[in-house]
C-alpha cells in the first residue's frame, strides 16, 4: 500500500509536468539500457533537445550516500545518453521539512552538478501550475562536469579491458548468499586479509576525492574505506554483504565513490591516479545482475576502477598486492 501511494505521488507530479504537452513531445518512464537507475520522464521540447527528469522520493533528510547515488545517475545519463542532455531532478519528501539549506554541502553538490536540482522547498509553490514545467523546459545544460566527463569516457573504456568472465564468475553466482555474521563481517574480513597478505591491517583508510572540486564546494573531501594495509598508504579496501537482490542505491554510491577517487587534483586540473593503485571491494555474497545480463554490475564496478573479490578469493590479494595491482 505504501509503495502504491508513493507511485501515486510520482504520477501526480508527472501528470502536472506533461499537462498540455503534445503526446509526441514526452515519454513517461523512458528506458535506456546502460543506466542503472531509469529516469521518470523524458521531455523533448524541440528537435535535438532532451530533458531527463528524475523524481526522488525520500523519507528523511538526504545523506551523502543517497546524494552520491543521485550524482551517479547524472553521470550515467551524460556518458550513455549524451552530454547534450539536460538532466534535472525533483525531490518528493514524505515529511514537508526535508530540504537542503543553501549553505549545506550536500545541497550545493547536487545543485552545482545537475543542470537543475530542486528540493521540496524549491519547487512546491509551482506544483499546481505550468511554471514548474516551464522552469524545467527552460533549463540549459551546465558545463561544470565537462572536463571530468571527458576523462571518464577514456577511463571507462580502459578499465573495461580488465573484464574476464571466468575470473569474476563467482561474483555472479546468485546462490551465493552472505555467510559471515552481519555484526562481525568487517572484522572477520580484516583478519582474513591480514593473514593473506602477511601484513598488519588498519581499520579505516582515508582517501581524498575530487567531489569538492567538481561541485565547487568550500572545502575538500575524502572517503573512508573499511580496511587498509599498515605499510601501504595506497591500498584501500571496502567490504559489502550482498544477496541476489542487493541495494541498487548502494551500488550507485559505490560507482560514484570509484569515479571520485580515481582522480587527483594538480592545481586547477584533474589527473588520473596511477593505475597500480585502485580501490578493492570484497563481496560476502554475490552481485549478480539481471538474468539476461548477470555480469552487468561486475562490469559497472570494474568500469569505475574497483577490483573485485569474493570472500573466498581473499587469498589472491597477496598476489595482486605483490604485483602492484591494488
Amino acid at each position: 500500500m505504501v509503495e502504491g501511494r508513493r507511485g501515486e505521488r510520482k504520477q501526480r507530479v508527472v501528470n502536472t509536468l506533461v499537462a498540455g504537452l503534445p503526446s509526441q513531445s514526452f515519454q513517461e518512464r523512458p528506458y535506456f539500457p546502460d543506466l542503472l537507475h531509469q529516469p521518470d520522464l523524458l521531455i523533448i521540447p524541440e528537435l535535438g533537445r532532451l530533458i531527463v527528469v528524475f523524481l526522488y522520493q525520500v523519507k528523511r533528510s538526504v545523506g551523502w550516500g543517497t546524494a552520491l547515488a543521485w550524482l551517479e545517475d547524472l553521470i550515467e545519463v551524460k556518458l550513455n545518453v549524451g552530454e547534450h542532455c539536460v538532466v534535472s531532478a525533483l525531490v518528493l519528501a514524505e515529511l514537508e521539512d526535508i530540504a537542503a539549506p543553501p549553505g549545506d554541502d550536500i545541497g550545493l553538490m547536487l545543485r552545482n552538478t545537475f543542470d537543475g536540482f530542486y528540493f521540496p522547498n524549491d519547487w512546491k509553490p509551482y506544483f499546481l501550475s505550468s511554471n514548474l514545467r516551464e522552469r524545467l523546459v527552460g533549463l540549459r545544460r551546465s558545463l561544470a562536469l565537462a572536463g571530468f566527463l571527458a576523462g571518464e569516457r577514456e577511463q571507462v573504456s580502459m578499465e573495461l579491458r580488465r573484464f574476464d568472465e571466468a575470473k569474476y564468475k563467482p561474483l555472479v553466482d546468485k546462490g551465493r548468499s552472505p555467510k559471515l555474521p552481519a555484526r562481525e563481517f568487517e572484522d572477520l574480513i580484516a583478519h582474513l586479509i591480514a593473514e593473506s597478505v602477511d601484513r598488519p591491517f588498519v581499520r579505516r583508510r582515508f582517501v581524498p576525492n575530487v567531489k569538492g572540486y567538481l561541485a565547487r564546494l568550500p572545502r575538500r573531501y575524502g572517503f573512508d574505506f573499511a580496511i587498509g594495509i599498515a605499510d601501504r598508504e595506497d591500498v584501500a579496501i571496502d567490504v559489502i554483504q550482498s544477496g541476489r537482490y542487493g541495494s541498487r542505491e548502494r551500488l550507485r554510491y559505490l560507482m560514484a565513490k570509484g569515479r571520485l577517487v580515481r582522480y587527483q587534483l594538480d592545481g586547477t586540473r584533474l589527473w588520473p591516479r596511477p593505475r597500480d593503485s585502485r580501490p578493492t571491494l570484497i563481496v560476502d555474497g554475490n552481485i549478480c545482475g539481471p538474468d539476461h545480463d548477470p555480469y552487468r554490475y561486475v562490469r559497472a564496478l570494474l568500469s569505475v576502477g574497483w577490483e573485485l573479490f569474493t570472500v573466498d578469493q581473499i587469498t589472491q590479494l597477496r598476489e595482486s598486492l605483490d604485483r602492484g595491482h591494488l
